[in-house]
């Protein structure tokens, strides 16, 4: 795979076609009958070919977490580096590269060394099977993790390109696949100046679900949402046609796009139709949904939104369904006297820093033969804050021992439960 990579480079470092084509002939013809397919995929900028409607399904979060772990870098570095190139495989080389630097500066051993040997292009393409075929984000990040430790930077940058669709080395298909006699193609780059297309991206997080419930830990599930927003506009005087080409999110799925959009998987892109009369206007959007899942506290407001919405969805597991339901009011008395006892801590807080005050007072006025009058008033004070004191610190003491309770029997609850993976969203 390293050698791929770096006749990748030398391809990207031309713009001559001819250059292009014998530097792929060049190295295609070094090839055996099982590598040959693999490389021409790869060429294609596609983890699968493109009659496979495979995806890996791997998300921006599962590769930033598996780059800043074998980088030993603060988890927001890789996007720092991709504001820098707007190309997430230059962005994980730049990271990997920098992160060897500095282990090199200090002489200590870098763990982005492979150590073992590098992959070759069937092991890649091993790895992409097995990160398509794993279940859940976390055994995808491993597994693609796996694949990364075994890359130099500039093997990992091309490794991350193909995975997420986003090659971008100026080969054109013609150049791997020629087109057969009375076939047609689509033409990738043309230019009409009645036309006008502008596009803005918005990003959100909606539809927070249940995920899973393990060692009596819960997750939860929620949406990242992005909406490509294309603004069209038509300025001849014919009705006009369109497919607009929108580049795919790696990992996401399409939500209720446009009718008769072609989601081109393998390609990193989507074929998005529409129609505008003669000058017309026309708003388009393109909504991409990706799943990301996060820890989350069993007496949250988000957790109890999410497990109540499970209760209601029909394809609940009726067991675990059953033991939440007999679960839930107990949440609810742990979270009442929760709240019970932060008021008396609160109070208690108050009342103790007016005691202390108090007693400031009192030492300051303690030889002042004119301050009889104050000094009753704020003895008596001190004596009605002692007293109250007294009653919430027992009140706190018995709701303390009341929660210790009922978190035992909680903790007892949650542990028998069981949820390896709940419905998808709808």
């Amino acid at each position: 795979m390293r050698r791929w990579s770096e006749v990748a480079e030398r391809v990207s470092a031309t713009t001559r076609t001819s250059v292009k084509t014998h530097l792929l002939a060049d190295y295609l013809r070094t090839l055996d009958a099982n590598q040959l397919p693999v490389a021409a995929v790869f060429f294609a900028g596609r983890p699968f070919a493109e009659v496979d409607g495979r995806t890996t399904g791997l998300g921006w979060a599962a590769i930033s977490g598996a780059v800043a772990s074998i980088a030993d870098v603060r988890p927001d570095a890789l996007g720092d580096a991709y504001d820098r190139t707007s190309d997430l495989g230059l962005a994980v080389a730049d990271v990997l590269e920098q992160a060897a630097e500095a282990r090199r500066a200090a002489a200590v051993p870098d763990p982005a060394e492979p150590v073992v040997d590098p992959p070759t292009l069937a092991d890649v393409s091993d790895a992409y099977a097995e990160i398509e075929t794993a279940s859940g984000s976390q055994a995808k990040a491993e597994r693609f993790s796996e694949l990364l430790r075994r890359c130099d930077p500039s093997t990992a940058c091309y490794v991350v390109k193909i995975l997420t669709g986003e090659l971008r080395i100026g080969l054109g298909e013609g150049l791997l696949d020629p087109l057969a006699s009375s076939a047609f193609a689509t033409v990738k780059f043309a230019l009409e100046r009645a036309l006008g297309v502008d596009s803005h991206t918005k990003t959100d997080v909606q539809g927070t679900r249940l995920s899973k419930i393990d060692n009596g830990n819960l997750w939860l599930e929620h949406d990242v949402v992005l909406k490509t927003t294309y603004q069209i506009q038509n300025g001849s005087e014919l009705a006009v046609k369109l497919l607009i080409k929108h580049p795919r999110r790696s990992g996401a799925r399409l939500y209720q796009p446009p009718k008769g959009t072609e989601d081109t998987v393998g390609t990193g892109s989507a074929l998005v139709p529409t129609e505008l009369p003669a000058h017309g206007k026309q708003e388009l959007v393109v909504d991409e949904r990706s799943a990301e899942p996060e820890y989350a506290d069993w007496f949250g407001i988000a957790a109890d939104k999410a497990v109540k919405a499970y209760l209601a969805d029909p394809r609940a597991d009726a067991k675990v369904a059953q033991q939440l339901t007999a679960l839930w009011p107990l949440r609810g008395q742990i979270v009442a006297k929760q709240e019970q006892r932060n008021k008396l801590s609160n109070e208690l807080g108050q009342l103790q820093s007016e005691a202390y005050q108090k007693r400031a007072d009192l030492r300051a006025i303690e030889k002042n033969k004119s301050a009889d009058a104050l000094r009753r008033s704020l003895t008596a004070r001190i004596g009605v804050i002692s007293s109250r004191e007294e009653v919430l610190t027992a009140q706190n003491i018995q709701l303390g021992q009341d929660l210790s309770d009922l978190q035992t029997r909680w903790r007892e609850g949650v542990a028998a439960m069981h949820l390896v993976e709940a419905p998808p969203p709808k």
